[in-house]
């Protein structure tokens, strides 16, 4: 088998390798808290029905922020 792109020797297909490895974050969906259903029984639209949601800038900013309150800092400039 020959190898193809800039990877070392079996990492291209090994799926633990960091190449391989999905960049995106996922977090509990807030509309169902992570059940994938609605009160009512029906589907959660926001996920899908998964129950996880692709993570958001403004995620990581909230999560920023959070931690730099935590310390004292601002991060953003209030008007």
């Amino acid at each position: 088998m020959k190898e193809t792109g800039d990877y070392p020797p079996g990492a291209e297909f090994d799926s633990n390798a960091p190449y391989n490895q999905l960049s995106e974050k996922y977090i509990i969906c807030e509309e169902c808290e992570g059940s994938g259903q609605l009160e009512n029984g029906e589907k959660c639209s926001a996920c899908n029905g998964y129950g996880e949601v692709l993570r958001t800038f403004e995620d990581d900013l909230a999560d920023e922020e959070n931690a730099a309150e935590e310390k004292g800092d601002r991060i953003r400039n209030e008007l």
